[in-house]
């Protein structure tokens, strides 16, 4: 994957559509390893 360049001074604290994110999820008293996806939705329980 390729790392962007980004503009730390100046990131903002809005909605920033990236490539990827990072999704990993609790069970069992635990966090798995986590994955990247290119799904945007986020979902809550």
């Amino acid at each position: 994957m390729e790392k962007k360049n980004l503009d730390w001074e100046n990131i903002g604290f809005g909605y920033r559509k990236t490539d990827k994110r990072y999704v990993s999820e609790y069970r069992g008293g635990s966090w798995d390893e986590g994955r990247l996806t290119s799904d945007a939705n986020v979902v809550l329980n």
